[in-house]
């Protein structure tokens, strides 16, 4: 792949294409449940870096910044791509019934107590992170069910939800009168 990508005759958008079907799903592969620490962070954009600059036909003697690298082929980066992921994750996850062990999982509280010294970074703790950079909290996400399936294309200030109809005013979703969430996030599976 890599002799590929390096090919002057090979047009960009092919090159990207490329990235974008083969190397980014390698990448982040099962990323819904990494825990994100800096190390990790760090391996992971030198990786999407070195395949972004071969793309592009620079070298790190060059000394470009990497957001000037990855203007050009318009590619995202790949934490955002992985916070985003996460975030679908987690409201794949509180949708599940509560037999469902992955949403049990979600809910379990350990009964002993902690190790000495600094907590280790969980999951939940990246899905805050990402739900905050977006500009809400995580207990605003639950409490006003903004996490309800959505449909792409439809708009909401969360990504991947959609507005509900008048129609569906005043019934029932899991147990939460409709007309006590926010319209402007509300969604229904149909």
């Amino acid at each position: 792949m890599y002799p590929l990508l390096k090919d002057r005759y090979v047009p960009t958008a092919v090159k990207v294409k490329i990235y974008k079907t083969i190397f980014r799903p390698i990448l982040t592969y099962e990323s819904e449940s990494w825990t994100l620490t800096t190390t990790t962070k760090s391996k992971i954009q030198a990786a999407e870096m070195r395949v972004l600059r071969l793309i592009k036909g620079v070298t790190r003697r060059d000394r470009l910044r990497n957001e000037d690298i990855r203007k050009e082929p318009d590619v995202k980066s790949i934490l955002q791509h992985v916070e985003e992921t996460q975030i679908r994750w987690f409201g794949h996850v509180k949708r599940m019934s509560d037999d469902r062990t992955a949403h049990q999982w979600l809910q379990w509280k350990p009964s002993t107590t902690s190790r000495p010294g600094r907590p280790r970074k969980r999951w939940m703790d990246n899905s805050k992170t990402a739900v905050e950079r977006r500009g809400t909290t995580l207990q605003e996400v639950e409490s006003s069910g903004m996490f309800l399936a959505g449909r792409p294309g439809d708009t909401c200030s969360l990504k991947g939800h959609r507005p509900i109809s008048t129609a569906v005013q005043g019934t029932t979703v899991q147990g939460t009168a409709v007309h006590n969430l926010p319209r402007k996030c509300l969604t229904i599976n149909t």
